[in-house]
């Protein structure tokens, strides 16, 4: 037991109540991953000279979960090292939930005790003034109310920059957004054709890929005997494409060739989020599959916006702000494809449609895609999407959602109003951006027993297929309307035989067309329709020809 001093001596001043500032250079801790980085020389060069820019202070990495923002954050703090006399320090805040806590949480890994009732903003500043340090922040998405105080820091010291990782923009003075992307799959670069093939191959492109090199070296982890060639990289390339080439997906997918073969994996991941499992035990639970990875940025969001995510990922291929209106009004009737002004607030008083989408994209949920006028639309990774799907199939309203997705792709098939050119090509532009929407209302529409009759979507989407040479879907869904709508006017009835059966004549399937030509013939005359006889006659007679 230590003696107390002796009363004639004074009493120093607790050291534990001190702010003790080490005057040692701050130590470099960067965390070691046990396996490679591969790719991301693009990405990290671009980081790396945004942040050698000497007005730049604040660069923050976003996007979703599982898109290797850590990863490339350490391969930037360790490149740009030489910069900072000071060195590169840092900071994982997985496991912070209280923004008050961050600057501690800098203070300790840089061995700053910080006791003494001093601010902690001013104590970090009076311990770094002077000194040019790069602070890697690492998962400041859930504590981002710590970023104005951050801001303050950087003030304060000249020769501190920030490096942050967040699945949502800080909206700070001075932030420089660097949104990270998945994997690059690579696009087959203009070649001469093969020889015999009248194209060129994309086998040595795919090969070269970011992605494919990551499936490859995290599947010979797992399968040492691994060999990538000219024809399993084909499948290769389809599941790095099947899982939106994130990094965590492609790791995860690697993963199960243990167990599968590549064919098997690939018909498997139809339903992603099932097979996406698996993880390491030692990394962070959010982190071993991709549900967890994008139930952590969905736990995030408010109320509001977790209802808005999940029934914008009926939308399959993206949408516009006018109808993403139509999917989140509140007071809607589902059988009306009308929407609100865009950015009208609801009856609720709640944040504007444009708001709410602005906040996802922000928070690396949506995304920003252009269509083919221009148009601003939104899109979901299709593994996020899913995950939206899941949670939407959990809500009473999800029927209704889905009507209303069915009557705006209704509305969007009828014709432009303009008759000339100009109005037919913004038609068929408009049906090209929405291609996608328009097969999952159709699919939805057959699945569900009591959705409304298909046949009028169908009549109207027929000029389109034709138009685009989409015979083979044309012809199917013609065909489904006519099994499906048994109870549709004859008149609707004929006009989908007759659609089928020319499609069928124009992709060269001629015994397919004379059957459903010769089906119009017969409803025709059953219901003594003399001109569709008489049409129907005609499209048999070319078919005999």
């Amino acid at each position: 037991m230590a003696r107390l001093p002796p009363p004639e001596q004074p009493i120093p001043f607790p050291a534990i109540l001190r702010s003790v500032i080490a005057p040692a250079r701050p130590r470099v801790a960067l965390p070691d991953p046990l396996t490679t980085l591969v790719g991301r020389d693009w990405e990290a060069t671009e980081v790396g000279a945004c942040l050698a820019r000497p007005d730049v202070r604040l660069v923050t990495l976003t996007g979703p979960g599982g898109v290797g923002k850590t990863r490339l954050a350490l391969r930037v703090a360790t490149e740009c090292e030489g910069l900072f006399e000071e060195g590169v320090c840092f900071v994982g805040l997985a496991q912070t939930t209280d923004p008050d806590h961050v600057l501690l949480a800098v203070a300790r890994t840089l061995e700053i005790r910080c006791l003494g009732g001093e601010r902690l903003v001013d104590l970090l500043a009076s311990a770094l003034d002077g000194r040019r340090l790069l602070l890697v922040l690492d998962n400041l998405e859930q504590v981002r109310g710590a970023a104005p105080r951050l801001v303050e820091l950087l003030v304060a010291c000249s020769g501190l920059k920030i490096l942050a990782t967040s699945r949502e923009v800080l909206h700070v003075s001075g932030e420089h957004r660097y949104p990270v992307p998945p994997l690059s799959l690579g696009v087959p670069r203009p070649a001469p054709p093969s020889p015999g093939t009248g194209y060129a191959d994309p086998v040595p492109t795919l090969t070269g890929s970011d992605a494919v090199g990551l499936f490859v070296d995290r599947a010979r982890a797992v399968r040492p005997d691994f060999a990538l060639d000219d024809h399993n990289v084909v499948l290769v390339a389809a599941i790095c494409r099947r899982v939106d080439c994130l990094p965590l997906g492609i790791e995860l997918a690697a993963a199960r060739l243990r167990h599968l073969s590549l064919s098997s994996l690939l018909d498997l991941l139809d339903r992603r989020l099932p097979v996406l499992t698996g993880g390491p035990r030692d990394s962070p639970v959010r982190l071993r599959t991709m549900h967890d990875a994008i139930a952590w940025s969905c736990d995030l969001l408010t109320p509001q916006e977790r209802a808005a995510f999940s029934r914008l990922s009926v939308f399959a291929g993206g949408f516009d702000l006018r109808a993403a209106e139509t999917i989140l009004r509140d007071d809607a009737d589902p059988a009306s494809p009308d929407p609100s002004p865009v950015g009208a607030t609801r009856r609720n008083e709640g944040p504007a449609v444009i708001d709410i989408v602005s906040s996802l994209v922000d928070k690396s949920l949506l995304r920003i895609v252009d269509a083919n006028d221009g148009r601003t639309r939104y899109g979901m990774l299709e593994t996020v999407r899913e995950f939206g799907l899941t949670r939407l199939a959990e809500e009473e309203a999800e029927r209704d959602i889905r009507l209303r997705h069915l009557a705006w792709c209704q509305a969007l098939a009828a014709p432009d109003a303009a008759p000339d050119d100009a109005g037919a090509t913004r038609w068929l532009g408009r049906l090209d951006d929405d291609h996608p929407n328009i097969t999952a209302a159709l699919e939805w529409a057959i699945d569900d027993g009591n959705a409304p009759p298909i046949g009028p979507f169908v009549l109207a989407l027929a000029p389109y297929w034709e138009a685009r040479g989409h015979f083979v879907e044309g012809i199917r869904w013609l065909e489904m309307a006519v099994e499906r709508d048994g109870g549709a006017p004859a008149a609707d009835r004929l006009a989908m035989m007759s659609g089928a059966g020319t499609l069928a004549w124009l992709q060269g399937d001629f015994d397919r067309a004379t059957h459903w030509h010769g089906q119009a013939l017969i409803l025709a005359r059953a219901v003594g329709d003399r001109v569709a006889e008489a049409f129907a006659q005609n499209n048999l007679g070319v078919q005999a020809v």
